[in-house]
């Protein structure tokens, strides 16, 4: 399985990191982007989505947020993610919302 990690570094630190694999449906999946508190809100998440556009190996790339995390669905929307469905019973009360974004390029897995 491609199971990746990446770091993301701003003023010479680590400031958050990427675990991204393909486990979900053979499709690009962010399982997990932390970033640092301070460093929110200044864009770093949206460059970090278009380098992993660029690593990846399909033409789709999922992730998956809680509802209550309304921060991570104004990032994901405004990094051009759309909206795919809400699976709920995950976390009781705070049903599990999953995003979907189309890389523009000619990858060959659907």
């Amino acid at each position: 399985m491609d199971k990746e990690c990446f770091i993301i570094l701003a003023d010479d630190r680590a400031i958050g990191f990427v675990i991204f694999d393909y486990r979900f449906f053979d499709q690009g999946w962010i399982e997990l982007i932390i970033i640092d508190e301070e460093y929110r809100g200044k864009g770093i998440s949206g460059k970090t989505f278009d380098l992993i556009f660029k690593q990846c190996k399909t033409n789709k790339v999922f992730t998956s947020t809680n509802s209550s995390n309304t921060q991570m669905q104004k990032a994901l929307t405004k990094a051009g993610f759309s909206f795919a469905g809400k699976l709920n019973g995950l976390d009781d009360g705070d049903p599990e919302l999953f995003y979907y974004k189309k890389a523009n390029n000619d990858k060959t897995k659907n």
